[in-house]
């Protein structure tokens, strides 16, 4: 993951496999979170003269085009689509304007479920272009006017890594307009004793000590917070394997020794008190675990014990985690006593090597998370503000470095860029060839807008420095802020 620049690369791969192995239907359909009416019950449709509609079906290639009438005016924001197989490459979505027609929707893949969120529209007809890809059929056209969606306290959490705002000019404060709750990243770990410290970091080629670095980021957060209301948290990192051991399980299996070695008995007691005297001497809200990831059942007892015991001494401070569903064996009076659980839909590729695509990230994982245990309410659905390159090397690009390079609608960037490769654990420049695949500021609104629709507690970002300030028009943050305001 990103968090953890030099992980092994196996983590990817098994991510990888496992997507491929689930990407067959989407489990979901959308009446079974959508109350209102589907506009397209009584609407009308017609190809490019192909004559490719069967049943509710559309089949095309590149440049297809397909009219869809309403019986009257209708108002809408939503367009979900459903495609068999994965073909398409880009599409537009148009209304007719002074005698031609106007874009108000574009973006890439369909995939099985593609979910098409914008401002609201007025039209008696709708037309739908596929601008790329190959012969393709889509399997379902649904449109609806979504308001009113935004599930109390909606959250939009984002990690922030304490060394990248140790410099005040770092931070906007209008992203704080956005941002209900902070995750300060990277200042703190506990060993396998149970003891708690502080993370030294070198910054602008000085050593600073981690306490300085976390008290600085504390402090600069909460002057740009000002009287919002957020809420703000601290992670904590456990004891990491021995870096010579190469094989990913084993790596995996020895850090979960050394974390139950931190999490029972004296030592166990001893981390929870440190815990809640952390908590209490800085005035924060909660703590997050992010231990990725105990693949044992018995790794998750000790992890699910340590929740229950860590929860009853926590008081009203929240407790979270962050999660993936492929590894997740937590038991169900664990998932009970997590207030927020940050699913890490990033770092996962489709066939074509897109990282965080709408579809498996929005449908498949969360799902599967569902049928674990959690409720909707404890999800914050994440996204990434970095892309990861098509060939899924282990290189990752901050989403302000290339944002003009992409607009409002675009996720893929292309041609040379300089990047920082982990190396041995060595950060060594390199220069990346392959197409980068972002979470454009379209994708961004489509993702937060499905979130509030679908009834999940919210957004996360990894993380807070990848994007651009908030005045710029293609701020990632402003993007989420748009579909929030237009959703309620």
């Amino acid at each position: 993951m990103k968090k953890l620049m030099n992980r092994s690369l196996a983590a990817f791969l098994a991510l990888l496999l496992l997507l491929e192995l689930a990407g067959c239907g989407t489990g979901i359909k959308s009446a079974d979170f959508i109350t209102e009416k589907n506009l397209m019950e009584n609407a009308s449709m017609k190809d490019d003269g192909a004559n490719n509609i069967s049943n509710g079906k559309w089949s095309g290639s590149k440049n297809s085009y397909l009219e869809i009438s309403f019986p009257q005016e209708v108002t809408l924001n939503t367009v979900v689509l459903r495609e068999k197989g994965s073909h398409i490459r880009a599409f537009q979505i148009q209304i007719p304007s002074g005698g031609g027609y106007k874009t108000i929707y574009q973006n890439d893949k369909v995939d099985a479920y593609r979910y098409c969120a914008f401002p609201e529209v007025t039209t008696s007809s709708l037309r739908l272009v596929v601008t790329d890809g190959a012969d393709f059929t889509l399997e379902g056209i649904e449109s609806y006017r979504i308001t009113g969606s935004k599930p109390d306290h909606f959250r939009v959490t984002s990690y922030v890594v304490t060394d990248s705002i140790y410099d005040r000019a770092a931070i906007s404060e209008k992203h704080f307009d956005v941002i209900t709750d902070v995750i300060l990243f990277g200042s703190l770990s506990f060993d396998k004793d149970g003891n708690l410290s502080f993370q030294d970091k070198e910054i602008g080629g000085k050593q600073i000590g981690g306490q300085q670095v976390f008290e600085t980021a504390l402090r600069n957060v909460r002057e740009a917070v000002g009287e919002r209301d957020v809420h703000l948290y601290v992670n904590l990192l456990g004891p990491d394997a021995p870096s010579e051991i190469e094989d990913w399980n084993e790596s995996m299996y020895a850090k979960a020794d050394l974390h139950k070695s931190a999490m029972t008995g004296d030592n166990g007691k001893k981390l929870i008190r440190s815990i809640t005297e952390l908590l209490e001497k800085y005035g924060l809200d909660g703590v997050f675990f992010d231990w990725e990831y105990p693949l044992r059942k018995k790794d998750w007892e000790v992890f699910d014990q340590f929740i229950l015991s860590l929860d009853g001494a926590l008081g009203e401070k929240k407790l979270g985690i962050a999660v993936q569903s492929w590894a997740l064996k937590a038991s169900k009076e664990a998932i009970e006593k997590i207030d927020l659980a940050e699913v890490m839909t990033y770092d996962m590729f489709d066939e074509d090597g897109y990282h965080a695509p709408f579809y498996p990230c929005a449908v498949t994982e969360i799902n599967a998370l569902l049928k674990k245990g959690f409720k909707k309410e404890q999800l914050d659905f994440g996204v990434p503000f970095y892309a990861r390159p098509t060939d899924r090397a282990a290189q990752w690009f901050d989403y302000q470095t290339e944002a003009e390079k992409l607009g409002w609608s675009g996720n893929v960037a292309t041609g040379p860029q300089q990047v920082t490769e982990w190396q041995g654990g060595t950060p060594v420049q390199v220069t990346a060839t392959s197409p980068r695949y972002y979470n454009g500021c379209q994708m961004i609104y489509d993702k937060t807008a499905y979130a509030m629709d679908f009834g999940l507690g919210g957004m996360m970002v990894w993380n807070y420095a990848g994007d651009l300030p908030y005045e710029n028009p293609l701020s990632l943050f402003r993007a989420m802020e748009t579909a929030i305001s237009q959703r309620s």
